[in-house]
């Protein structure tokens, strides 16, 4: 039960981190800077696919070395 959640939560995590991507650059776009090219969703997407993935392998490490000690 305790993985299917923490898989629920690393999918929400990175649709919202992708959201906030493309804000993001929609904002820097508008207010400061219009050479900024706007991104779509599915851009974010793929780009924040690294992150989440840095992220949790992170997470899985820490993990097992704790469980090591």
């Amino acid at each position: 039960m305790k993985f299917i959640l923490v898989i629920i939560l690393l999918a929400v995590a990175w649709l919202g981190e992708a959201w906030g991507l493309m804000l993001t650059t929609g904002i820097a776009h508008r207010d400061w800077w219009p050479f900024v090219p706007l991104m779509g969703y599915h851009v974010a997407l793929a780009l924040t696919v690294p992150l989440v993935l840095l992220s949790t392998i992170s997470a899985v490490a820490k993990g097992l070395i704790e469980a090591a000690k």
